[in-house]
């Protein structure tokens, strides 16, 4: 079999996780548009039941929470798992600029084109650091080419909500960011210090609308945590905390006599890392390529000197074949892995010439990109298909 053919069994064996197989986040932010009134942005999404509307929605997102780590460490009767739905599906790759932007846009990555931590714009011909608006390679400001800029936030966020007052309540250090100002463009932000304040001021400022509302809430937590010290005692004590500040925003919710749902899930979910691997700049394999892959640690986008295809092939599999599948490009779009197999012309170019996959708990970074030692720190990583990464739950709770 072919790498795209084993990858298939394991899809078949549950061992990985195929995208769009069953619910997922897309199919959630359009069910919530649906909920609203507001017309679907993904014509091919499928409808999630998630009850009736109420005067006061209310959208949590909580990075890295992913299913598996919810059920290891949150008690069988925390807030969380009581209120527990069911497990839905992450977007590929299972890494934060791509969920977000799906979970802003209610499109796959293959239609909103967010497809990495890093992802390829054509006007500079080199991959940039999403959230952080820089060239991957040297971090030069992409405010320095507002080309770039314009290409990498060409896509169009749901909010606000026309028939709504439109709140979102992200960290402090978040409220004024460039992807903030896009994704969240006429919104109301409100930030916070800690999760903590969150069942003091939203209440309070949901109650002083005369509309109904619907709030947008964010928390980095637990997924700093768990890249830091991977999975254990620091995010048990994370989600504690987590659960705890949702418990008491629905008692004070409940206090002030409002209408309210609450729709809770997460970006994606962690896999404890057992290899780190460096591909250096002078590696051998570097010499077939027109660019550094870009994408994520545990899933890449290569591209090819066309002439030498074959030779990169055999080359990466003496590297890396034992770790990661490696399929053309074309291979991954007919599998549906980002979410749509037709990618808008004018983002094709973001998935390279070959796309690469973990098969178990091994991450691969370009050494030759800013941050290398903190890389190597990480305890914990997400981006690949692992149940670990890719299931994410749905936690409703409504009055």
């Amino acid at each position: 079999m072919n790498d795209a053919q084993e990858l298939g069994t394991a899809f078949t064996d549950r061992v990985l996780i195929r995208p769009r197989q069953s619910p997922d986040l897309v199919d959630l932010v359009n069910s919530v548009c649906q909920l609203v009134g507001r017309r679907l942005p993904y014509d091919d999404a499928r409808t999630i039941d998630i009850g009736t509307d109420a005067e006061h929605l209310i959208f949590v997102i909580l990075d890295g929470l992913g299913s598996q780590m919810l059920a290891e460490y949150a008690p069988s009767d925390s807030w969380l798992n009581t209120h527990m739905r069911e497990s839905i599906i992450s977007v590929f790759p299972s890494t934060t600029p791509v969920a977000l932007t799906s979970l802003s846009t209610g499109l796959p990555p293959a239609i909103h084109g967010i497809n990495g931590w890093w992802t390829w714009l054509d006007a500079i011909e080199n991959p940039v650091t999403v959230f952080h608006n820089e060239v991957a390679l040297n971090k030069a400001s992409l405010f320095e080419s507002m080309p770039a800029l314009t290409e990498l936030y060409d896509w169009d966020p749901i909010l606000p909500l026309s028939n709504r007052d439109n709140l979102c309540f992200l960290p402090d250090n978040l409220i004024r960011s460039t992807y903030s100002d896009h994704a969240f463009f006429g919104v109301e932000r409100i930030g916070f210090q800690s999760f903590d304040e969150l069942p003091t001021i939203l209440p309070e400022s949901i109650k002083s609308k005369t509309r109904p509302t619907y709030s947008y809430v964010y928390t980095a937590n637990p997924d700093t945590l768990a890249h830091r010290d991977g999975p254990g005692a620091t995010v048990s004590d994370s989600i504690a905390q987590i659960d705890q500040v949702m418990h008491s925003l629905v008692t004070q919710l409940t206090a002030k006599h409002l209408n309210f749902k609450i729709i809770v899930t997460a970006d994606h979910g962690h896999l404890a890392i057992d290899e780190h691997l460096t591909l250096e700049p002078d590696s051998y394999l570097m010499s077939y390529l027109d660019s550094p892959p870009f994408g994520d640690m545990r899933m890449h986008y290569w591209v090819c000197n066309p002439a030498v295809s074959n030779e990169f092939i055999e080359e990466f599999k003496n590297q890396y074949g034992d770790k990661f599948y490696l399929l053309r490009t074309q291979e991954a779009l007919d599998m549906n892995l980002f979410g749509d197999s037709n990618p808008k012309a004018e983002i094709l170019s973001r998935f390279g010439d070959f796309v690469s996959i973990a098969k178990g708990a091994t991450a691969l970074r370009y050494g030759g990109y800013p941050g290398q030692e903190s890389f190597l720190r990480m305890k914990s990583h997400h981006s690949g298909l692992t149940a670990d990464e890719m299931l994410v739950p749905l936690i409703l709770c409504e009055n």
